[in-house]
């Protein structure tokens, strides 16, 4: 859950460490990016995960879970809504609502102590942030969405799923319907079928123990997540964005939290970053406990316009060896 946060997680299942999460580096971008798109991020999955394994937090710490459905995700984003006039009146009512929830909060405020008032100015954020989700919806509630061909059924593997919802992504960044999204892809869910072949499932192969075989498998699998990744980013240099493709517009990230599954070690983590106008066609070897991975996000923030000197934990930025 800190892979996009930079909040220290234990790397040992022994430790006992409270957490609480914060924002992540696709919210951040996305209060500066999204501004004028009809939704302020997506946040997609393979299939269906742990909500306390989702990538995306809000400031408050509060998860942003992904949809895994492409379905719903299709809906979502190219299907009108029937009656505009009721779903501007079903929004007012979602705002009505919210009135009446702050109002019991401020009430509550004057009793409490300074430890709970805290965690109550927490929540009023996030009132308030779904005050502000609501106000983006009624303002786009009379603008038709994007045409796209209809979807006809869902599909029934990890890596088909995976297809389809990076296609998903690419035509909702290519209408522009966001401009940013998180896309996670679960240890379990849906089967992993090679060759006509049921794989085993991704989480216990990651705890391979060195064992050959289990490496052998694991390694197919990872090979099969890198196939749909390429996929989307063929698609992405196949859009027009005007002068150029809309992968050179993109910053694409596609990580792990985990260096090595098998004992939980978030040293030397796996990070790969394409698109965007960055340096690529490089191995950058950092020496370990020297470079934060916000370090490298830090770069990222910069590179797309937003003026930031730090984040998390990070120490500085890569931009000679990025940018």
């Amino acid at each position: 859950p800190s892979f996009l946060s930079g909040v220290y997680q234990p790397e040992y299942i022994g430790e006992s460490v409270m957490i609480r999460n914060t924002i992540t580096l696709d919210q951040l971008a996305a209060k500066h990016l999204s501004k004028d798109s009809r939704f302020h991020s997506l946040q997609l999955g393979a299939s269906e995960g742990k909500p306390t394994q989702t990538l995306s937090w809000d400031e408050n710490g509060v998860p942003l879970l992904p949809e895994s459905d492409p379905m719903k995700v299709f809906q979502k984003l190219f299907v009108n809504d029937l009656n505009p006039e009721e779903a501007s009146k079903a929004m007012d009512f979602k705002r009505s609502v919210l009135d009446i929830v702050a109002e019991d909060a401020r009430s509550l405020q004057k009793e409490i102590g300074y430890e709970d008032r805290e965690k109550v100015d927490a929540y009023f954020t996030s009132i308030r942030d779904v005050e502000k989700r609501i106000k983006r919806q009624q303002q786009w509630v009379n603008t038709p969405k994007p045409g796209v061909p209809p979807l006809t059924q869902r599909p029934t593997t990890f890596h088909d799923n995976l297809d389809l919802m990076f296609e998903l992504a690419a035509l909702g960044l290519q209408h522009d319907c966001t401009r940013v999204v998180s896309f996670e892809l679960p240890a379990g869910g849906l089967p992993i079928i090679l060759d006509g072949q049921q794989l085993s499932g991704y989480h216990g192969q990651s705890h391979h123990g060195k064992d050959p075989a289990v490496v052998e498998e694991l390694v197919k699998i990872e090979q099969m997540h890198m196939t749909s990744l390429a996929k989307f980013i063929t698609r992405l240099k196949g859009i027009d964005d005007g002068d150029a493709p809309l992968f050179d517009r993109t910053q694409i990230l596609f990580g792990s939290g985990l260096g090595n599954g098998s004992s939980h070690s978030n040293k030397n983590l796996p990070i790969m970053v394409a698109g965007g106008g960055l340096k690529h066609g490089r191995d950058l070897i950092f020496e370990e406990g020297k470079v934060p991975l916000c370090n490298v996000y830090v770069s990222m923030l910069q590179q797309l316009g937003i003026e930031i000197d730090s984040f998390a934990n990070s120490t500085g930025n890569i931009n000679q060896m990025l940018a």
